[in-house]
C-alpha cells in the first residue's frame, strides 16, 4: 500500500513538470521583471548653448531654445539605451578681427554677425542605480552628431579715428555653410513619476571635443512608459 502511494506521487510530480506550460516557464529567460516596461518616450524643451570657433572670448558661447524627443529601451532594470533628437532655435555670436590697410594710420577693426542653428542626434547608455518606483535618478554617456547651419553677414567696419581721405576696404560676401561635428557627452537627471506609467523628466547634458567645441543642454519634459 505504501509503495503504491509513493509511485503515484512520483507520477503526479513528473506530469506537472512536463506540461507545456511548465516547459515554457522553464525555457523562458527574461532580463527584466515582467512588470517593468521596456520602452519609454519623452518630449522635452529647454535651453541650448554652444561654443563656436572664431568668436571672441567674451562672446564665444551662443544661447538658444531647444525642443526635441527621445526614446529608450531597457535591457535590464538598471541599464537603458537611449536615442535622442533635438533642434535648437537660432543663436548669435560675433566674430572680430583687425585689418591693416595701406595709407591708414591704424588698424581697422571689423565685426561679423554669425547666426547658427544646430540640430543633434545622440545615442546614450543610461544607468539608473536605484529601484525606487517613483523617483529614478540616472547618469549616462554617449556620442552625438551635430548639424551646424551657419549664416554669416558681411563684416561691419569700424575705424579708429577719422581717416584723412577715403579708405577703400575689400568687400566680402555673406556666408552660408553647413558643418557637421561629433561630440562625446555626459548626461545626468531624474524621472519623477506622476502615475504608474507617466513621468516628468529633467536632465543636463554636456558634450565636448579636443578642438574646443562644446555644447550643453538643460531640459525638462514629459514622458510615458510602454
Amino acid at each position: 500500500m505504501f509503495r503504491s502511494s509513493s509511485a503515484t506521487a512520483r507520477v503526479v510530480v513528473v506530469a506537472v513538470f512536463i506540461t507545456p506550460g511548465a516547459l515554457h516557464a522553464q525555457n523562458l529567460v527574461t532580463l527584466t521583471p515582467p512588470d517593468t516596461p521596456r520602452w519609454d518616450a519623452t518630449v522635452h524643451a529647454g535651453w541650448y548653448g554652444a561654443s563656436k570657433p572664431g568668436a571672441p572670448t567674451w562672446n564665444d558661447w551662443l544661447d538658444a531654445g531647444v525642443v526635441g524627443a527621445s526614446v529608450s529601451y531597457a535591457w535590464t532594470r538598471h541599464f537603458r539605451t537611449e536615442l535622442d533628437g533635438s533642434l535648437a532655435s537660432e543663436g548669435r555670436v560675433y566674430s572680430e578681427d583687425y585689418v591693416f590697410i595701406p595709407g591708414q594710420a591704424g588698424p581697422v577693426f571689423r565685426t561679423r554677425l554669425q547666426e547658427y542653428r544646430d540640430s543633434t542626434i545622440a545615442a546614450s547608455l543610461i544607468y539608473a542605480p536605484l529601484d525606487n518606483r517613483w523617483v529614478q535618478p540616472f547618469i549616462g554617456a554617449g556620442v552625438g552628431a551635430v548639424r551646424e547651419r551657419l549664416r554669416s553677414e558681411a563684416p561691419q567696419w569700424i575705424y579708429y579715428g577719422r581717416p584723412g581721405s577715403p579708405v577703400i576696404v575689400p568687400a566680402e560676401p555673406d556666408v552660408r555653410d553647413v558643418r557637421y561635428r561629433v561630440l562625446p557627452h555626459l548626461v545626468g537627471g531624474a524621472k519623477f513619476y506622476v502615475s504608474e506609467s507617466a513621468f516628468i523628466r529633467g536632465d543636463v547634458r554636456f558634450g565636448a571635443a579636443r578642438d574646443g567645441n562644446a555644447n550643453a543642454l538643460v531640459r525638462i519634459g514629459f514622458g510615458v512608459d510602454f
